[in-house]
């Protein structure tokens, strides 16, 4: 509201970045919901452009509030060298002496509810697997996930890097994990940053069946989706871990960092260039 109030009585312009869709996310309350959605509807005739993440997400706020110059700029992690899947150093095998036969999965992020970290180490925690998994990040769920290592030495426990480190730590592993739950819309229309984060360091990925993630996935041979339950993560598992090891070599030139730059500059320049 305060910059759609100074753009008016200056004459500037506004640009939205809805990095999430903002009326539905997690852990948001009923109340805050319905009050950032009242905001966002009195506010958008002051809106001169707008950003978001995914499709869906942009397809939501045309349908439910009105079309504007827009642009998806994606999640993607800027990397310091060319995308290479090359086989990478065995880093979580060697640190947590796993045997170099079994498959390492890895998943990132925080700790909270909502990312799937209950289900995740049920399927972890099945005999039935010789895959093992590592936690890399932070949050209040880290004494679930450390209570459960201590009894099944298929689980880990890696603390968080820091963010330009991501991709070459994950490197090492076999599979990344993005298994979001479908607890708002928000993450139902989400494309984590995770997932980028995955494919740019070679590592496929098991991720939730949603349609921008699987679109995306299949579109660029990223890894597989599974439904969102134990059952079918265990079974998505056990299948992964009967195939050989495969990595990501498919041309992300369009997902990366720099293409996200070139559709960001794009839109300042439509908004902020006069019309005749």
């Amino acid at each position: 509201p305060m910059g759609v109030l100074l753009a008016w009585i200056f004459g500037g312009k506004v640009i939205y970045d809805a990095h999430e869709l903002e009326s539905n996310k997690n852990g948001q309350s009923g109340v805050m919901s319905r009050a950032t959605l009242f905001v966002e509807k009195a506010c958008w005739c002051g809106v001169d452009g707008f950003i978001t993440v995914s499709n869906s997400i942009l397809r939501w706020y045309e349908k439910h509030l009105w079309v504007k110059e827009s642009a998806l700029v994606l999640n993607s992690p800027i990397v310091s060298a060319s995308h290479n899947p090359a086989e990478a150093k065995r880093y979580f095998h060697e640190l947590y002496k796993i045997p170099k036969e079994s498959l390492v999965f890895v998943y990132l992020g925080l700790f909270v509810p909502g990312r799937g970290i209950e289900k995740l180490l049920q399927v972890f925690s099945d005999e039935r697997l010789t895959a093992h998994v590592v936690f890399v990040g932070r949050g209040p769920q880290r004494a679930l996930i450390e209570q459960c290592a201590m009894t099944h030495p298929s689980v880990h426990v890696h603390d968080a890097v820091a963010h330009g480190q991501v991709v070459e730590l994950v490197k090492s592993a076999d599979y990344g994990l993005c298994l979001v739950e479908n607890v708002s819309l928000s993450d139902y229309y989400s494309l984590p940053n995770k997932l980028f984060e995955y494919a740019f360091a070679g590592v496929p990925v098991l991720a939730s069946n949603f349609p921008d993630m699987q679109q995306l996935i299949d579109q660029y041979g990223l890894g597989v989706v599974a439904e969102n339950d134990v059952d079918s993560i265990t079974k998505a598992v056990l299948h992964l871990q009967s195939t050989n090891r495969q990595r990501v070599d498919a041309d992300l030139t369009a997902l990366g960092g720099g293409a996200q730059a070139e559709e960001l500059r794009a839109l300042y320049l439509k908004v902020i260039t006069p019309t005749a």
